[in-house]
């Protein structure tokens, strides 16, 4: 399982050999066309594959970019792996940096990356005309694998079987911008032989951890109270609306937000879990327990194990 989530790319030759470990393909992986449409650049496969048949999963998300889309798109167009997670950044430009006067410095696109099934990863927006003014955007451009799937450009790299990944609610981002994590796993300590996996807060922790809140006179504003708040001020600018319309609401929303040490308890208490995990017996035991916990990376287990679900999920469609 090779994990690109979160990863925003890096140099392109190294792109190249990280497919090449896993290909024996003989196709063009990545070529880069300038702005007349003419190749500037063609690479193909590099060194000995060194697992040209090990069942391959590729896990994206929207942070996925640049390089990292083009080990997966490239290794999706040649159906030797399954992309598994969120679809991915759409970064498929190449830039060069030319100094200015006084330190400045000019980035310039010279050029587009395109994988083997002839698609560019760059993620569109917008098109422009002949003027330089804004067109609608065209509708995505269809490709096929090498073994005939449909693929699209213009929207990054496109995972075989989509799975979104769950956030941390924001009193968290909350507790940790504050310090209190830390200040909390200075008060608690695990034992050198606590299994990083299996390692749950007790009650008792949790209602140390609730006494604990309390004492630090732990606040913050809710991005929603921030909204209305923002809306309140201009809500006598509208018309049949007034600031004091949305009061009802705005106590509503901080009602909430005075209950989420209950409402959010499983999360804040998962979370509290595995930074004290990290903490205190370090981050190769805070990533194992994060690997064995990871609903994106459960699926990525159950489809390589599942020889019948990857041919399912690399199965061509006629066309």
């Amino acid at each position: 399982m090779l994990d690109l989530r979160g990863n925003g790319g890096g140099l392109l030759m190294e792109a190249v050999k990280i497919i090449s470990f896993f290909s024996l393909s003989s196709d063009t992986l990545v070529t880069t066309k300038g702005r007349n449409g003419a190749i500037s650049e063609v690479y193909f496969r590099t060194g000995r594959a060194m697992a040209p048949k090990l069942p391959l999963a590729v896990l994206i998300d929207n942070y996925s970019a640049s390089a990292s889309e083009i080990v997966a798109g490239a290794l999706q167009d040649l159906d030797r792996a399954v992309i598994i997670g969120e679809p991915s950044f759409g970064k498929g430009l190449v830039q060069q940096i030319h100094p200015l006067s006084y330190g400045a410095q000019l980035k310039v696109t010279i050029a587009k990356y395109y994988i083997p099934s002839g698609r560019c990863i760059q993620k569109i927006n917008y098109d422009r005309d002949e003027s330089g003014n804004k067109t609608e955007k065209e509708s995505l451009k269809i490709f096929y694998t090498a073994s005939g799937r449909p693929v699209y450009d213009g929207d990054g790299i496109y995972p075989d079987t989509a799975l979104t990944a769950e956030f941390y609610p924001e009193v968290i981002s909350a507790l940790n911008s504050q310090g209190l994590d830390l200040l909390f796993a200075a008060r608690n300590s695990l034992e050198e032989e606590t299994q990083p996996v299996d390692y749950e807060l007790s009650d008792e922790d949790w209602s140390a951890f609730t006494a604990f809140h309390a004492e630090q006179d732990f606040s913050y504003e809710s991005v929603s109270e921030r909204q209305l708040e923002k809306l309140q001020e201009s809500a006598n600018d509208l018309d049949y609306l007034q600031s004091e319309d949305l009061e009802p609401l705005l106590a509503q929303v901080r009602a909430r937000r005075n209950n989420v040490m209950t409402d959010e308890r499983a999360a804040i208490k998962e979370y509290l879990e595995d930074f004290l995990v990290a903490r205190h017996l370090g981050e190769s035991k805070g990533l194992e327990r994060s690997a064995h916990r990871d609903p994106i990376i459960a699926l990525g287990a159950a489809v390589l194990l599942d020889p019948q679900a990857s041919a399912q999920l690399l199965q061509p469609t006629s066309h």
